[in-house]
């Protein structure tokens, strides 16, 4: 598979680092998928990396970002796509690197194992830093122990989110989610599906959420911006 690094194409296998293997410092990403000719909220996506490079001093310059993954997915003959943009700084330089690979999208339920996440009131777990090593050895070590995910809360017991899903709860005829005054992640499916629903006229409620309310709740739903929307269970 081919990638994209600073507008060169790149044999995937040639590069530092790959889909998996993230441990850069000083940098941040986004995640979208590419499906039937479109980009996924591919504006909210490329905000949001914008913001978070912004927020922390890295210059990164206009690019034409969605006219080189159009490039990159011609050149890996790809009609749908997972899609991954780097944005890094290193020796004072900002590079950047798209990879990507064929989408497969997972709708089975998933089952989650509650786990406190130490230290968690941290910035960093705000933004798609980089640095994703937590994110994938956490996710990595849930599946040795059986399970597809695991559920974070904090040391005040109140519910985050999962290595790599946004998390929201069904109770009645309302929706309940974690705030974003949390060190959660503002996850782009998270606010496209929250507005969706109060377009309908669904009432969603953004608010702490602690562990001794979970037996109260009739549905668990995680989100992220390549699998959609997709059930859960607290296992």
């Amino acid at each position: 598979m081919k990638i994209m690094h600073n507008g060169i194409f790149q044999e995937e296998s040639c590069h530092k680092f790959d889909w998996d293997s993230m441990a850069i410092e000083d940098g941040f990403f986004t995640t979208t998928r590419y499906d039937r000719g479109e980009f996924f909220q591919w504006d909210a996506h490329i905000r949001r990396l914008e913001d978070s490079l912004e927020k922390h001093g890295i210059n990164f310059p206009r690019i034409n970002l969605k006219q080189q993954c159009l490039a990159l997915l011609k050149e890996n003959n790809l009609l749908k796509a997972r899609i991954k943009i780097v944005v890094y700084r290193k020796d004072k330089t900002v590079n950047y690197t798209i990879l990507m690979k064929k989408l497969e999208i997972d709708k089975t339920t998933r089952r989650l194992k509650l786990k406190l996440k130490e230290n968690a009131d941290q910035d960093r777990f705000k933004y798609k830093t980089a640095n994703y090593s937590f994110n994938i050895i956490h996710n990595k070590l849930a599946h040795q122990q059986g399970y597809d995910d695991f559920l974070f809360y904090d040391e005040k017991n109140r519910i985050l989110e999962t290595t790599f899903c946004n998390i929201l709860f069904r109770k009645g005829d309302k929706i309940v989610t974690p705030c974003l005054d949390l060190p959660i992640l503002p996850g782009v499916y998270r606010k496209y599906v929250i507005d969706s629903w109060r377009k309908e006229g669904m009432e969603v409620i953004e608010r702490e959420i602690f562990l001794n309310e979970l037996e109260s709740f009739s549905k668990c739903y995680v989100t992220n911006s390549i699998h959609g929307l997709v059930e859960a269970e607290i296992v």
